[in-house]
This record gives C-alpha cells, structure tokens and sequence, in this order.
C-alpha cells in the first residue's frame, strides 16, 4: 500500500464512487466539485474529508425505508436512482459494512510481478504500462501535497483533484491524465490484466505458468 495523502485526509475509493455518490445524492459534476474545493455538501463544507464526514452520519436504516418510499411512490424520474440506491444499502447493511469504510488513505498496489521492468536487446528498457500510471499518481500526489503544503488546503483543490482522477487511472476506471500517456496510448489497468480476452490477460498468463510447474 502507498500513501495516498498528507494527514489524516482521505480520498474516496473510485471503485465506490457511484454508491457514494448514490448514497450522498450527488451528481457526478457535484461530486467532483467538492473534491475539487469548487463545490459544497451542505453542512459539511468542500474537500475529499467532507465526503467521509457525509458517511459517517448516514443512518443506513432510515436511508433504505427512504428509498423503499421513492419506489413505491412510483415517480419514475426518482425510482431507478432509489433502486440502485437501496440495493447498495441493502448490501451494506448484509456485509456488515459503513459507507464511511469506502474512502481511502492508502492506495493499493498491483505486485512488481504483474507489472515488470526489463531490459530488451539494446539495453532500452521495456516498461509495462501500468508503471506508467503509478508514476503519474505519485507525480500528482507529489504536487498536491507540496501546493497544500505551501498553500494550504484551500488552495490546493485543482492538485486534490487531479490526484483523485489519477488514483482512478490505476483502478482501471479512468483514463491516463497526462497527454504524454495518452499520445503513447498507454493501456488501461483492467486491459493490462484480463487483456484482449480473459486467455490473453496477464492474470490468466500468471496463474498458468504457476500451475504448469
């Protein structure tokens, strides 16, 4: 696991950015403002930490009778967002969860062996791309922590953001944030592990050379 951010902040997991933002009621441009510091949840204020805070208080009981309202009232333009809203708090509450558990101060990192470094015949060295996503999350993380550092945490929203959008990349949600990655065509994360097709990913390729010893 790598640092994520300075202190105690943390920074929504993007594999729950829906849920949360289902759970929150937040559209995805309002989401994105608030972690940006451009935006504010009510009560709460702006910043990543606002998100948790939001969590922390939700009543999960009273969520789902509210939801379970939403759909009998039968009002179409709410009723799809209260179905994906109570199944999500429905699995909560059956995993013995809390929403504030999805958001994160450490991001994981995928094992050197599924993303390997090595040397071709010139001596050029021949990088797997997921690498490249890792070193523009910790450039971005860099920059955020030193623009917060120097400036303070109001300042530093476009950097938080940008940090966010990069810790995304190596989920394999997102696309690479640098033109430089985009021009080289960098594959994205899920495509660098389950590939083409499941036969050709690197899990697949991994777990057969290990069996076939």
């Amino acid at each position: 696991m790598a640092s994520l951010n300075p202190g105690s902040r943390a920074m929504p997991s993007p594999v729950m950015e829906k849920p949360i933002r289902w759970v929150l009621g937040l559209a995805q441009k309002k989401f994105q403002g608030i972690l940006g510091g451009t935006d504010m949840l009510a009560q709460h204020g702006t910043g990543p930490q606002v998100n948790q805070q939001a969590l922390a208080g939700t009543n999960v009981d009273a969520k789902i009778e509210k939801a379970r309202n939403a759909i009998a009232a039968g009002r179409e333009s709410e009723r799809d967002a209260a179905v994906r809203k109570l199944g999500y708090l429905k699995s909560v509450k059956k995993l013995g969860f809390k929403p504030e558990d999805y958001v994160l101060t450490k991001v994981p990192v995928m094992p050197p062996m599924f993303r390997p470094v090595s040397l071709i015949s010139n001596d050029m060295p021949l990088i797997n791309d997921a690498n490249y996503h890792y070193k523009e999350l910790f450039e971005a993380n860099k920059n955020f922590k030193s623009i917060q550092g120097e400036l303070g945490h109001e300042a530093s929203g476009l950097e938080r953001l940008s940090t966010y959008n990069a810790f995304k990349v190596v989920t394999g949600l997102g696309d690479p944030i640098s033109q430089k990655s985009r021009d080289k065509n960098v594959k994205d994360v899920l495509q660098l592990v389950f590939g083409s097709s499941p036969k050709f990913g690197t899990l697949q390729r991994k777990l057969i050379s290990t069996t076939g010893r």
